[in-house]
């Protein structure tokens, strides 16, 4: 990491009209990001090179950024916006429009939002494009679309990325290295990159130079101070799921009883003064169903409705209407309210949602740089303490409990996680996806308006995201796309119209246009149909279509309890009204597995070669964290990684989701019954040698196929948004670069054989 000395934090160095911003907002001296930041850009490095800030949550990375920007801003010179700021969510949007307002206003400049609810930001960006335009990619998609970039971003002078980790290993990430490409190349000039981001360890700083200018990542300077504003404090409380056991309770309804016993009932006492709480959980049912219950009392000491318990708990997810997420953000900003939310990750981001006391974590987190970033929600002020609270529930282990009970996975996954943000060590980007996907929509969105074989191959792959060395499968699908209608390929449509001798450039297709005319193509992932939820003549939210709902089906909504109504096709609507009962919608997702960092850290915990750091556990948590290390060492896991259970063996390669999914591919290919089982493999009625003769050929790779035709055995290979367009083919060779890694299943298969040393534990 850079431990470049700052020169000076003096508010002095700050130009006039710059100081005495600084000096109304309270400031008497630059945080050391903001004085390292603005030594970068007064020094000769800044010119011609792309820049990461990195810095801990609640530092100043933004101001580090504009300040130095604003300072070069002359007068406008009616050539457009002078800086894109690139947001993850239209509330940061809303909440950065707001922060960078008074800001700009020094240099008479505007700040515009631009997204689908901020209709008067649009529309004064469309007459005046100037200052700074705050925008999503999705919208960003439109304006190069349809050509209005060119015109609104003649005389830009940088590109902001806000939450640039966010974006790693994402479709959305891909879409915007992409875009910003294909604005280089509209404008002619290499505009400068600027990332911001609170999770980026020094281990994985070469993986995000190449994310943000792959074509040239020593062109990438990173800024970064690990100078933190607050003391961080760690607790992991552990509730054993007995519904195999006599006791009444699940670990689900303790996780309940405790979220009630020790946040809200305490907040909603009348004494209990204005404090903050955020529970995050892993999905927006999970969301739904906490929220729900905690906002109704106990029934043992109130049978109606409780009306401290309705004003003091809210939900909060992407699948509710802005209005009601908006109700949770105004209880949080407001200073004399107790308030409790239970969110999903859209609060996880850089919202500001004001002096939180306590973050709650309901199980392990999706990733290490998540759970930094929820854990940023509290101690955002200085002198205050960032407490996080890991929830996790547990089978019970001991005398015939499977080998993963006895290791407590999922309390081990927990702390591995908490270590690894101990030492500010996350995920890296992942690399070699082929992206075919987004290339695809990339490829309609600059066909709009005509584009050359040359300008794809050298906007797109040579200067963009995508991988050059790869141009056969690119160019496998642009021949795809611009074939004419065969007979022998149900389902296929031409979507690009190849170039002639009058017309040299490919065009699109009516179906084609349709694609890109309709108001889901800006975006790169799939949000699929969905159905809004209305109650009342009120908009809850929307559900997704597969969510199988009946009139009289009890749900939960927006944290309360109601009945299906009537489900309406056309438009797709769910009409509900009040009632009890009820259990939450289903939501498309599915859960994560670990990464490889936090499954090697895990293994090192378990086997002594990483002591925990400081982290409070609870007597429960204690005692199965003792239970974890001793069935680790009476397993001889060390030395074992194969073991009998009843008629099936449990495999432990200690590997990351794409190596595990590569292994179990690779044993199925081999004959063997294999599926994954949280961090291990179950191969079904084998013998450990047959299991270890196995391995051996994995780990040489011999009697095995490529990649893609590895995948000729799952059901189907389709799980990006365009995918339907790639024909057998390529969908398989898109799934085997993007969900497998044959090197990583190789080296995994080799140390459970013992043939090479296992990867160096965590520090």
């Amino acid at each position: 990491m850079d431990e470049t000395p700052v020169s000076d934090l003096s508010l002095d160095r700050l130009p006039t009209d710059l100081k005495a911003w600084a000096i109304a907002q309270g400031w008497t001296e630059l945080r050391p990001v903001q004085g390292k930041t603005w030594d970068w850009f007064g020094s000769e490095r800044h010119e011609a090179h792309d820049l990461i800030v990195c810095a801990p949550t609640a530092t100043g990375k933004t101001e580090a950024v504009f300040l130095p920007l604003i300072s070069r801003l002359g007068d406008w010179d009616g050539r457009g916006f002078d800086i894109i700021y690139i947001c993850p969510l239209k509330a940061l949007i809303d909440q950065q429009t707001a922060r960078l307002k008074p800001l700009f206003k020094a240099k008479d400049r505007p700040v515009l939002p631009w997204h689908g609810e901020a209709r008067a930001g649009r529309e004064a960006a469309k007459r005046s494009p100037e200052g700074v335009l705050v925008i999503t990619p999705e919208s960003l998609e439109g304006l190069l679309r349809t050509g209005m970039a060119t015109v609104m971003f003649r005389g830009l002078k940088a590109v902001v990325i806000d939450e640039l980790h966010a974006f790693f290993g994402t479709p959305r990430g891909v879409q915007i290295i992409a875009q910003l490409a294909r604005l280089d190349a509209a404008l002619g000039e290499k505009v400068p990159r600027i990332g911001l981001s609170a999770t980026l360890s020094e281990d994985v700083e070469a993986e995000a130079r190449a994310f943000l200018r792959p074509a040239d990542p020593g062109r990438v300077a990173i800024v970064s101070d690990d100078t933190p504003i607050t003391a961080i404090s760690f607790e992991v409380r552990a509730f054993i799921d007995e519904a195999a056991t006599d006791a009444p309770q699940s670990a689900k309804i303790q996780l309940l009883e405790d979220l009630r016993a020790t946040i809200v009932e305490p907040m909603a006492s009348e004494d209990g003064g204005a404090r903050k709480a955020l529970i995050f959980c892993n999905s927006r049912a999970m969301v739904e169903w906490c929220a729900t219950e905690l906002r109704t009392p106990r029934p043992d000491t109130d049978t109606g409705d409780h009306p401290n318990l309705k004003n003091l708990v809210f939900p909060h997810h992407g699948s509710l209407d802005r209005a009601t997420r908006k109700i949770a953000e105004e209880a949080l900003r407001d200073a004399d309210r107790s308030t409790v939310v239970v969110s999903s990750p859209t609060l996880e981001l850089g919202l500001d949602v004001g002096d939180i006391a306590h973050v709650v974590q309901v199980d392990p987190g999706p990733s290490v740089a998540s759970l930094r970033q929820r854990l940023g929600r509290s101690g955002r002020r200085a002198g205050k303490l960032s407490r996080l609270t890991l929830l996790v529930r547990e089978e019970p282990g001991g005398e015939g409990a499977h080998p993963l009970a006895d290791l407590h996975v999922s309390l081990v996954q927990g702390l591995a996680q908490l270590v690894l943000v101990h030492d500010r060590r996350f995920e890296a980007p992942t690399a070699g996806a082929l992206n075919l996907s987004t290339f695809l929509q990339q490829t309609l969105s600059m066909a709009n308006l005509g584009v050359t074989l040359a300008d794809i191959n050298k906007i797109l792959l040579a200067e963009g995201p995508f991988i050059e060395g790869a141009k056969p499968d690119y160019h496998a699908l642009i021949d795809r796309l611009g074939r004419p209608v065969e007979k022998d390929l149900p389902g296929f449509r031409p979507l690009l119209v190849p170039p002639t001798d009058e017309l040299p450039v490919f065009g699109l297709t009516t179906p084609a246009r349709k694609i890109t005319n309709g108001s889901g193509f800006g975006a790169a992932f799939d949000g699929g149909k969905q159905f809004n939820v209305r109650a009342g003549g009120e908009t809850l939210g929307q559900i997704p279509g597969g969510h199988n709902l009946k009139p009289g089906d009890p749900v939960f909504f927006a944290g309360r309890r109601w009945a299906v109504q009537t489900v309406i096709d056309v438009p797709p609507t769910v009409l509900l009204h009040p009632a009890g009962g009820g259990r939450p919608p289903r939501f498309a997702g599915s859960p994560i597995s670990p990464s490889g960092l936090v499954v090697e850290t895990m293994r090192a915990l378990l086997s002594g070669q990483r002591a925990l750091p400081d982290i409070e556990l609870d007597d429960t948590a204690r005692s199965l964290w003792a239970e974890a290390q001793d069935a680790y060492d009476r397993l001889d896991l060390d030395l074992e990684p194969c073991l009998a259970w009843e008629d099936d063996i449990l495999i432990l390669p200690w590997t990351g989701p794409r190596a595990q999914a590569t292994l179990i591919a690779a044993l199925r290919h081999l004959g063997l019954n294999a599926g994954s089982a949280h961090i291990g493999i179950v191969a079904i009625s084998q013998t450990v040698e047959t299991v270890k003769a196995a391995l051996k050929k994995v780990a040489t790779w011999q009697d095995l196929p490529n990649p893609d035709d590895l995948v000729r055995g799952l059901r189907s290979p389709r799980f990006e948004k365009f995918d339907g367009e790639l024909g057998p083919y390529l969908q398989r060779r898109n799934y085997a670069a993007a969900r497998l890694d044959i090197e990583a299943a190789k080296a995994a298969a080799a140390r459970a054989l013992r043939l090479e040393p296992p990867p160096e534990a965590a520090p």
